[in-house]
């Protein structure tokens, strides 16, 4: 019973693709592109996708903090 099974070809077809495997070819086939902007900023780009960052403004009042903990990025979508 098990041979047959196996056996059958509508049993073992091409088999739907997983979420993981979704999502790993669409990210895997677009480079990430990183461009500096003059103001210390960032810009990304991935595909037709584009955001900008750049430092918090707690960064540049307390410059000390960052040593010990860095504060996070601010990022928006391009302009």
């Amino acid at each position: 019973m098990r041979q047959q099974a196996l056996d059958d070809p509508r049993a073992n077809g091409a088999r739907a693709p997983t979420v993981e495997s979704r999502i790993a070819s669409a990210l895997a086939d677009r480079p990430l592109a990183e461009e500096p902007m003059a103001d210390g900023r960032r810009r990304i780009r991935k595909g037709q996708g584009c955001v900008e960052v750049h430092d918090a403004r707690i960064a540049a009042i307390d410059p000390f903090s960052e040593s010990v903990r860095p504060s996070p990025k601010q990022a928006r979508p391009c302009s």
